[in-house]
């Protein structure tokens, strides 16, 4: 069963504000459902997401580098 965490608990994994987990949420930058009115996040999906954009910067430099 995935892991569901709460945006208080993403901020403090991910080291940033709950401001900007709540807009990164509703933006649709990071993959979240809402539970009433509380908005949940599946700690793998996020971090795929992340590991994306790192996969995605790095090749980005490297192909500056050239």
């Amino acid at each position: 069963m995935p892991k569901a965490i709460n945006a208080k608990e993403l901020s403090r994994f991910l080291n940033v504000s709950e401001a900007t987990i709540y807009k990164l949420a509703i933006i649709g930058e990071i993959p979240a459902f809402k539970v009433m009115d509380s908005w949940w996040f599946d700690l793998k999906d996020v971090q795929r997401v992340f590991q994306q954009a790192m996969n995605h910067v790095a090749g980005k430099e490297g192909q500056s580098k050239k």
